[in-house]
């Protein structure tokens, strides 16, 4: 099955895909273990998927800073992003001038924005910043988030798969992997019906700093709203890691200059 990305809202794969996946879906649905709990230690894409999961964790910290960059069709929003992830998947998220702070841990999720006192916290669904981004969308690959997952396409470069989420916004979730990495390339995200497609990502430029592939160029595009959010980062590893960046009591005091750049320009 190929799927192909339209430009309109209601994203449909072609080639009958629509029908496969519904029916697909009737069966998939039905199923209510957890795939890690029901994993074929000799099947090629239950091997290929927990290697995918340990390509997305970390050995040591590793640092981001970049440009965020935010485009609807009033105006075009820029920023300045930091991204620290600790062992094996916590993720530390600061936007400079928007004032947000966020950590992703792996018991939960908090954010800080603007002047707030504490930390609330960070629904799954919740925007980054007003952004194409939710808080799911920065969630590290885990097998245990998928009831199923079936292979849609192979190459000798990549390989499509077709995944169910379990307590997620989206009711399928398509990953394009880089075979030999086992990276994504691109992310296509449907929600409420399997053939709505509602937004793409898509991770690039890839650069291994220490043990781990990293993506310097990152964005997201939904359909209905037409706009558009892009990541550029450097990655750096930062042995040096605050404890107090992942502590959510502390988030609200956490610094958002965390770089030597200037400001971003408006």
């Amino acid at each position: 099955m190929e799927n192909r990305e339209q430009q309109t809202g209601n994203q449909e794969p072609a080639n009958g895909g629509t029908l496969l996946l519904l029916a697909l879906a009737l069966v998939v649905c039905a199923v209510t273990p957890a795939m890690a709990e029901v994993v074929d230690p000799n099947d090629f894409l239950s091997n290929f998927l927990r290697g995918a999961e340990e390509a997305a964790k970390v050995t040591l910290p590793l640092q981001a800073e970049g440009q965020f960059e935010v485009v609807s069709p009033e105006a075009t929003r820029r920023d300045e992003i930091a991204l620290i992830t600790r062992p094996p998947t916590d993720t530390f998220i600061a936007l400079r001038q928007g004032g947000v702070r966020a950590v992703l841990l792996g018991d939960g999720a908090f954010r800080v924005v603007g002047r707030a006192a504490k930390a609330e916290s960070f629904p799954l669904d919740a925007s980054l910043d007003d952004s194409d981004f939710t808080r799911e969308d920065f969630e590290p690959f885990r097998v245990s988030r998928y009831k199923n997952a079936l292979i849609s396409d192979d190459s000798a470069t990549s390989l499509m798969v077709t995944l169910f989420p379990t307590n997620s916004q989206y009711c399928l979730v398509v990953i394009s992997f880089d075979r030999q990495r086992k990276v994504p390339l691109k992310i296509q995200y449907y929600r409420d019906r399997v053939n709505n497609l509602v937004k793409i990502q898509r991770l690039s430029d890839y650069v291994l700093v220490g043990d781990k592939w990293s993506p310097t160029t990152i964005s997201m595009e939904t359909f209905s709203m037409q706009t558009h959010t892009a990541m550029t980062l450097r990655w750096t590893p930062q042995p040096n890691v605050s404890a107090e960046l992942f502590n959510p009591a502390s988030l609200a005091q956490a610094p958002l200059a965390l770089w030597p750049t200037a400001p971003a320009t408006p």
